[in-house]
């Protein structure tokens, strides 16, 4: 019985890395907004919103997968969760961020 209560407990979740990362989200959204124009906006918002979502899921993916192999499974299960939440909010961000641009 206590071997199930232990193993429940080293799943506990970090939330700090997940708030984290969305506040590294909203940094790289809004810096790709005030990227210098050029035509098409749009487009141009996209494509670096796409490579910024990439890489922060590639690091967050290669960091949990690094700290899962070590033996920290509640750090991995923070950052595998993360790079899943920040690849889907990613690129919805992304595809609202080109569908809603000024002309």
């Amino acid at each position: 019985m206590s071997e199930k209560t232990t193993e429940k407990e080293n799943y506990k979740l970090d939330k700090r890395v997940i708030i984290a990362n969305f506040f590294v989200l909203l940094l790289g959204a809004v810096t790709a907004k005030l990227w210098p124009r050029s035509e098409p906006y749009g487009l141009v918002y996209a494509i670096l919103m796409m490579f910024f979502v990439a890489a922060l899921t590639a690091m967050n993916l290669f960091i949990g997968t690094g700290l899962y192999l070590y033996g920290k499974k509640n750090g991995a299960l923070s950052f595998l969760i993360s790079a899943a939440l920040m690849l889907l909010i990613g690129f919805g961000v992304c595809y609202f961020g080109l569908v809603f641009t000024p002309f």
